[in-house]
C-alpha cells in the first residue's frame, strides 16, 4: 500500500493556494459510484477506472480541456 494515495495527494494539492485551481483526474483500478462523488467533492474533475479505452480518454480529455478553457 502506498504511503500517499491519489485521494490524499489530490486533497493536499487542493489545499495549496497556488495549486487550488489545478485540474485533477483520478485513475483507479477499483471503481464504485460513491467513490466518484467523493472525488468530485475533493476537487477532481474526472474519475476513470482502469482499463481506460481510447474513446473514454478522448471524452475525458475533451471535458477537462473545456473546463480549463472556461476557467
Amino acid at each position: 500500500m502506498p504511503v500517499v494515495n491519489g485521494e490524499m495527494l489530490g486533497q493536499s494539492i487542493k489545499k495549496i493556494p497556488a495549486l487550488k485551481d489545478t485540474t485533477l483526474v483520478m485513475l483507479t483500478s477499483v471503481g464504485q459510484l460513491r467513490e466518484a462523488a467523493r472525488f468530485k467533492e475533493i476537487g477532481f474533475s474526472a474519475y476513470l477506472v482502469k482499463p481506460v479505452r481510447g474513446p473514454q480518454w478522448k471524452e475525458i480529455l475533451s471535458t477537462v480541456w473545456g473546463e480549463c478553457n472556461r476557467g
